[in-house]
C-alpha cells in the first residue's frame, strides 16, 4: 500500500493542492487516483507492505502499463518510487512487493497528468482559430496584393496606351489646325472644327487615364487659387457653346452673385465641370436645357459652401443606376440609346477631384422625373487647406478668353521674321518615322533638317555634325532620349547645343528629371506646331546672342588698346595653362605634379579648377591633351600610336577608349569620317 506521497519532496495531505489542483482526496491508503498539474512534475511515492519482519528483504517492482514493458525493481529495503516529466495523460501504475521469492498482489492506482495550460484542448483549440485566423488573414493579403498587382498592371497599360496615342494625335490635331488657319470655304471649316473637337475628346480621355494613374499613385497634386466662380464656370462651358447650337439645347449659369470667391486647383476643377456638363449633354434630347446654379449656403459660425448644381432636361437616372454612377468604368443600360456611349471613367475621376477639394457631389432626379440633378458642394475659403497647397499669387477672376488666347498667338506669331537662312541645323531623333516625316517636313523649308531614329544614331550625328538645336523623344530603343540628353551634355564638344525634349510623358516627374538633366525645352505630345517653331527660334537666337557676345570680343582684339586688370583667379588659370602646356608630353604628369608645379596643395588646386571650369583637375588635364591630340590626328603627321605616346598617354588602349568617349568615335574611325568628309 502507498503510505506516503511527496510532490518535489514536499509531503502531500489528503485535498492539498500546490498548484491550484486537489491531488488526492480521500485516505492515501484508500486512494487509487491521483491528479497531477503540469507543475507537479516530480512525485515519490512511500510504499509498504505492513509486515515489520525484516523489511530488508523486501524489494518492491512497478511498472507503468503501455510505457515498461517490464519490471523497475527497487534495491531491497528500499520502499520510495519517483517519477519526473510524464508525459501528460491517464497512465496505470502497477506496483508488487517481492520478499525471498514471494510476490504479493499488485496494486493499481491511476495517474491524471494534466498538460499546462499552452497544450490544452482548449489552447489547441484557440491555435487552431488563431491558425485558420492567420491563414484567412494571409489569403486575404495575397488577394488584394494580386487585385492590387492586377489594378496596377492595367492602370499601367492604360497608361502605356495613353502614351502611345499621344503620338498619332500629334500627327491628326497639328495638320487638322493648320488647315484650319488656311480654309476659307465655311463648310471645309466646320467640318475640320468637327475633326478637332473629336480629335481633342480623345486627348481628354487620355488625360483622364493618366489622372486616374496619377490618383491610384498618390502623385496628383493640387495647388488652390482664389477664382471668380460665376466667370471661371462661364469660361469652362463656353467650349459646349456650338454643341448646344447644334443640338438646340439650352446652356444656362444662374447665380445669387455675379461674384462668388472659391479657392480651387484650376486644371482639377476645370475637369469637374467638363465631365458634369459634358454627361449633361450625352443624355438631353435635343431641344431640351442644361442648367448651371450657383448658391452660397451659411452653414454654423462662419463657414460657408458654394452649391453648384447641373441639371438637365433629360431620360433621368434610373433608381438601380443612382448608386452606381460614381464607379469607375460603370456605364449605365440607358446611356445605350445614345450615340455617345460614356467610357466609364469621367464621373468617378469627377468624384475624386471634388472630394480632394474637400467637397461632396451626389446624382438624383427632379421631382418632377424630367431630367437629373448633380449637386456638388464646396467649402468656401482656406480653413480646410494646407498652407504649402495654396498659390497666393495664382488666377483671381476667369480664364482668359479663347479669343484672348488667339489674339495674343497670333500678334506672337506676327512678329515672327521671315522664313530664317538654312544657316542653321537642327537634329531630329525619334523612334516613330511618321513624327520624323512631320516635323522634317514643317521644319525644313527654314533649316537644315538631319534626321535620326534613336538615340545612339543621334548622338554620333550630334558629334560629327554639330548642329545648333536637338529635338529628340524620350521613349526610344537603343538609347532613350535621357541618356542621349546626359551624353551630350556630359561632352565638352556638344554640351552647348540646347536640347528639346518632345514626349508623351506628361508626368511632373519625367518633366523634372528631364529638366533636371539639362533639357533646355519639354514640350508634350501632342504639341502646337507654332509653339514648336517659336521655342526653336528662341532658342537658337539666344545661343547666337551668346556666341555673338564672346565672337565679339575676339574679334576686337589687337584693334582697340585697352587697359586691363586681371583677377587673381585669371592670374591663376595662366599658370595652370602654361603648366599643363609645358609638361603636355610628360607621362608622369598629374594632378599632384600640377599642384606642386602652381604652389597650391591638391585640394585646394581641385577646388579652384572646379569653380572656374566647372570640372575636376585630371578631367581638365585630359581634356587639353584629347584636344591637342585631335588636331594632331586630322594633321596626318603622326599615327595614332605617336600620337598617344606623344601626349604623354602610356597605354595606346586606354587613349582610344578616353578618346571614343569625348568624341564618340575611335580615333580610326573619327579620321576616316574627315576624310569622307574632305572628299
Amino acid at each position: 500500500m502507498i503510505t506516503n506521497l511527496y510532490v518535489k519532496n514536499q509531503p502531500i495531505k489528503p485535498g492539498m493542492a500546490p498548484s491550484g489542483r486537489v491531488i488526492y482526496h480521500d485516505d492515501l491508503i484508500a486512494a487509487n487516483e491521483f491528479f497531477f498539474h503540469s507543475n507537479d512534475d516530480s512525485f515519490t511515492f512511500e510504499l509498504s507492505t505492513m509486515d515489520f519482519n525484516s523489511p530488508e528483504n523486501v524489494r518492491y517492482e512497478y511498472r507503468i502499463k503501455g510505457i515498461n514493458k517490464s519490471w523497475n525493481a527497487t534495491l531491497p529495503g528500499v520502499n520510495l518510487i519517483t517519477y519526473n516529466n510524464l508525459s501528460p495523460g491517464e497512465h496505470e501504475l502497477e506496483i508488487r512487493a517481492c520478499k525471498l521469492g514471494v510476490y504479493s498482489p499488485s496494486l493499481l492506482v491511476t495517474l491524471h497528468i494534466f498538460p499546462p495550460w499552452y497544450l490544452s484542448t482548449t489552447a489547441y483549440f484557440v491555435y487552431f482559430i488563431l491558425a485558420a485566423g492567420l491563414l484567412f488573414l494571409i489569403m486575404k493579403y495575397l488577394h488584394e496584393r494580386r487585385l492590387e498587382r492586377l489594378q496596377a498592371l492595367r492602370l499601367q497599360l492604360f497608361t502605356d496606351v495613353s502614351h502611345e496615342i499621344r503620338s498619332p494625335l500629334t500627327l491628326v490635331m497639328s495638320p487638322i489646325n493648320k488647315l484650319m488657319k488656311n480654309a476659307a470655304d465655311p463648310q471645309t471649316r466646320s467640318t475640320l472644327q468637327n475633326m478637332n473637337r473629336n480629335a481633342q475628346r480623345i486627348l481628354d480621355l487620355v488625360n483622364q487615364l493618366l489622372d486616374i494613374r496619377k490618383l491610384e499613385s498618390g502623385h496628383l497634386n493640387l495647388k488652390f487659387a482664389r477664382v471668380n466662380a460665376v466667370d471661371y464656370i462661364k469660361q469652362v462651358i463656353s467650349v459646349f457653346g456650338d454643341q448646344a447650337l447644334d443640338n438646340q439645347i439650352q446652356l444656362l449659369v444662374h447665380s445669387d452673385s455675379s461674384d462668388i470667391p472659391l479657392w480651387v486647383d484650376v486644371n482639377s476643377f476645370e475637369k469637374i465641370m467638363h465631365n458634369i456638363v459634358s454627361n449633361a449633354f450625352k443624355f438631353t434630347p435635343n431641344g431640351g436645357q442644361i442648367e448651371i446654379s450657383l448658391a452660397v449656403q451659411q452653414l454654423e459660425k462662419e463657414r460657408k459652401i458654394l452649391e453648384l448644381v447641373v441639371s438637365d432636361t433629360g431620360t433621368g437616372i434610373a433608381k438601380s443606376d443612382i448608386r452606381h454612377v460614381f464607379k469607375r468604368y460603370y456605364q449605365s443600360a440607358a446611356g445605350t440609346n445614345y450615340q455617345r456611349q460614356g467610357s466609364g471613367i469621367g464621373l468617378h475621376l469627377t468624384k475624386v477631384l471634388v472630394e480632394l477639394h474637400g467637397g461632396t457631389i451626389h446624382a438624383e432626379n427632379k421631382r418632377d422625373n424630367n431630367g437629373s440633378r448633380f449637386v456638388i458642394s464646396l467649402p468656401m475659403g482656406t480653413k480646410h487647406l494646407q498652407k504649402e497647397d495654396i498659390e497666393i499669387c495664382g488666377p483671381i477672376g476667369a480664364l482668359r478668353s479663347e479669343e484672348a488666347f488667339k489674339s495674343i498667338s497670333a500678334d506672337v506669331l506676327s512678329r515672327k521674321t521671315d522664313n530664317p537662312k538654312k544657316d542653321y541645323k537642327i537634329l531630329i531623333i525619334d523612334d516613330d518615322r511618321d513624327i520624323l516625316k512631320f516635323l522634317h517636313h514643317e521644319l525644313s523649308s527654314a533649316y537644315q533638317v538631319l534626321i535620326a531614329e534613336h538615340g545612339g544614331d543621334g548622338f554620333q550625328l550630334a558629334l560629327a555634325e554639330q548642329p545648333d538645336l536637338v529635338i529628340s523623344d524620350v521613349a526610344m530603343p537603343c538609347m532613350d532620349g535621357y541618356t542621349l540628353l546626359k551624353k551630350i551634355k556630359d561632352n565638352s564638344t556638344t554640351n552647348h547645343i540646347p536640347v528639346i525634349l518632345l514626349t508623351a510623358k506628361t508626368n511632373q516627374e519625367d518633366r523634372l528629371a528631364g529638366i533636371g538633366l539639362g533639357a533646355d525645352a519639354y514640350l508634350t505630345k501632342p504639341f502646337m506646331v507654332d509653339e514648336l517653331h517659336l521655342v526653336v527660334r528662341n532658342l537658337i537666337k539666344n545661343r547666337m546672342k551668346v556666341k555673338g557676345k564672346f565672337s565679339g570680343a575676339q574679334q576686337q582684339e589687337g584693334k582697340i588698346k585697352t587697359i586691363s586688370f586681371k583677377s587673381s583667379d585669371e592670374q591663376l588659370m595662366e599658370r595652370i595653362l602654361k603648366t599643363v602646356n609645358q609638361y603636355l608630353d610628360n607621362s608622369d604628369f598629374n594632378v599632384q605634379f600640377l599642384a606642386d608645379e602652381v604652389g597650391l596643395s591638391r585640394v585646394q588646386l581641385h577646388r579652384k579648377v572646379k569653380s572656374l571650369t566647372g570640372i575636376s583637375t585630371g578631367e581638365f588635364i585630359r581634356n587639353i591633351r584629347l584636344q591637342q591630340a585631335e588636331k594632331l590626328l586630322l594633321e596626318k603627321k603622326m599615327n595614332i600610336s605617336q600620337v598617344a605616346y606623344a601626349l604623354g598617354f602610356t597605354n595606346q588602349t586606354h587613349f582610344t577608349t578616353l578618346f571614343k568617349k569625348m568624341y564618340g568615335l575611335s580615333p580610326t574611325d573619327y579620321i576616316e569620317r574627315h576624310r569622307y568628309k574632305e572628299n
